[in-house]
């Protein structure tokens, strides 16, 4: 029997005036989304600001479906990434050590 397991991804949230999410870009790699770091971006039609996040999801990979998702957002959309995802399971020292090594020069 297939074990449930976690797995991990940053995701740039794309999101509309009102803040809802439109459109997002995940990578297992922090460095894969560094397009969006640039200062003079061009946003999306629609879109009006990004949001970085550390996503864990968490189900039975090997059948194809996660069955829960729990996010990390970085304080300030840029800050210190919290030690905890927001349903309480701990953020891998494995990704603390990535935010802190690119600088944490996301910004909304």
């Amino acid at each position: 029997m297939p074990r449930n397991k976690a797995v991990y991804e940053w995701c740039v949230e794309m999101c509309d005036i009102h803040g809802d999410i439109i459109d997002l870009e995940f990578s297992d790699e922090l460095a894969d989304l560094e397009y969006y770091w640039k200062p003079k971006l061009e946003m999306p039609d629609g879109v009006s600001s990004l949001r970085i996040v550390l996503r864990r999801g968490f189900g039975n990979e090997s059948e194809g479906y996660v069955s829960a998702f729990e996010y990390a957002y970085p304080e300030d959309n840029g800050g210190e990434l919290p030690e905890r995802f927001d349903a309480g399971s701990k953020v891998p020292k494995k990704y603390q050590k990535e935010w802190i090594d690119s600088g944490s020069h996301w910004r909304s």
